[in-house]
């Protein structure tokens, strides 16, 4: 633990009362610290203070450890509810050094590294620092923006690879306040290999991204999230070709990166805009126009199938339909020609996606048990996505989620689709936690407390101003 809520407090403290409980507390210091003060209760200090008192406090207040002024406030604020509280400690560390790791270089000097950690240990005054040595073990690097950092970043880890033949990747860790924002810059850029200054090789650097919601590690996931958002929106064209795009559904429906380009061509073409049809239209309070829908745009691709290269497009009357834009005289719809086969491939896979989509939409309307919504969204994702053979394992896993959120024994009592979608994006969002698994990559993961930390490399990225400390933490 490095904190709790005033809730968990109280109900420890009454559980304690009778058991014996062992916390395992994660402190930046084994000092006594408590009169330490944060920017914000120093300056509620200084107002309450005048004359000498404020002079001194200024002075008392300027010398204070600035880095657990800043940062070790939840710590501090537990061990304060802890001393109030009838209890043993048992200092876990190495020896008499604090359980400072890694002590002195190989000259047995004390490296820069060390003397802040031990610095922070004491909760030393700021003055205690002293000089530091400017060695490798701690380096400050800037750079602006997301990109210039993970490349900065990759750089300088190459060249440590590189200096010491006894490193390897899975001995790094990078953390990050925002893995989100940098987990597909890592991905990206750590994948590059080529040639540097001099011809030297510059090799890919493996990467394990930890702490990743299921919906941006589950491609499946994804999709099924994709769909019940569409369910509650308008259904457009645009939204068609943004399914398209993901990978599961371009391997359900054989679509490459041409055929995507072509299907986003074809819709822009053909007219369709929102709205699967007139009554689609007229259920979202909208008059009901057969102009620019999702059928309208597939009829005028599907009669331009029909006719040859050297055919005149004519126009054919649609007997349901009033007068339309793109349509001849007597509301008669013009054909939109397909002149190659490509076209003809792209529009079926565009009309077989969108009115597999119009389907569930339909058939996911009314509200269900758990139970059955569980069945039916697997239904939903086989109907839509598929996986290479070597990702079966993801259908598998999103099986199993859903498995846990929607069990037979929640509840017989019906749940809307609305519901249901709000309690899987949030559960879909929520990363894994947890101690993270070693592998023989690079391990990239959230700036949160770990039990251990088994690396020999640390880097902290994207340390900006205003991202860390937190903006939603208590100052």
């Amino acid at each position: 633990l490095s904190a709790l809520g005033l809730a968990e407090m109280e109900r420890l403290a009454a559980v304690a009362r009778d058991r014996t409980l062992h916390f395992y507390l994660l402190t930046p210091s084994g000092a006594w610290w408590e009169d330490i003060r944060t920017p914000s209760e120093a300056r509620w200090a200084l107002r309450g203070a005048s004359g000498a008192g404020a002079v001194a406090l200024t002075a008392a207040l300027a010398e204070q450890n600035p880095l657990l002024a800043s940062l070790g406030r939840p710590s501090r604020d537990m061990q304060s509810w802890l001393e109030a509280l009838a209890y043993e400690e048992h200092r876990c560390g190495d020896g008499d050094d604090g359980g400072v790791a890694g002590s002195d270089d190989e000259t047995g000097a004390q490296t820069t590294l060390v003397a802040v950690q031990r610095w922070i240990d004491a909760a030393g005054e700021r003055d205690m620092l002293g000089p530091l040595r400017l060695d490798d073990s701690l380096e400050l690097h800037a750079a602006h923006g997301a990109l210039r950092q993970v490349e900065a970043l990759r750089d300088r880890l190459l060249g440590l690879l590189e200096a010491d033949p006894t490193l390897s990747p899975r001995e790094i860790l990078v953390m990050t306040p925002d893995i989100d924002v940098y987990a597909p810059w890592i991905e990206a850029i750590f994948a590059r290999s080529g040639r540097g200054e001099g011809g030297r090789v510059l090799p890919s650097l493996p990467a394990h991204i930890a702490d990743l919601g299921l919906k941006s590690t589950n491609g499946l996931a994804a999709l099924l999230l994709a769909v019940l958002a569409l369910c509650d929106e308008r259904l457009t064209a645009a939204a068609i070709c943004d399914l398209a795009a993901l990978e599961p559904v371009r391997l359900r429906f054989g679509i490459d990166t041409d055929d995507l380009a072509q299907m986003t061509l074809l819709a822009q073409e053909s007219g369709m805009r929102w709205g699967f049809d007139a009554d689609d239209r007229a259920a979202a309070g909208q008059p009901q126009t057969f102009e620019h829908t999702l059928r309208f745009g597939l009829e005028r691709l599907a009669l331009g199938a029909l006719w040859s290269d050297d055919d005149d497009p004519l126009d054919v009357v649609m007997l349901d339909d009033a007068p339309l834009e793109g349509a001849g005289p007597s509301g008669a719809r013009r054909p939109l020609p397909l002149g190659s086969a490509s076209a003809r491939r792209a529009f079926a896979q565009l009309a077989a996606l969108t009115l597999q989509i119009e389907r569930l939409r339909v058939e996911l309307r009314d509200a269900r048990a758990p139970a059955v919504w569980r069945a039916d969204l697997i239904e939903a994702v086989d109907a839509l996505g598929a996986t290479s053979a070597d990702a079966a394992w993801l259908r598998a896993e999103l099986r199993e989620k859903l498995q846990t959120l929607l069990p037979e024994t929640l509840t017989p009592l019906p749940f809307s689709r609305q519901a249901v979608a709000k309690l899987l994006s949030g559960a879909f969002d929520q990363p894994a936690r947890g101690d993270r698994p070693i592998t023989g990559a690079i391990t990239v993961c959230a700036l949160e407390p770990m039990r251990s930390v088994p690396y020999r490399v640390i880097a902290l990225l994207g340390m900006d101003d205003g991202v860390f400390p937190r903006a939603g933490m208590l100052p």
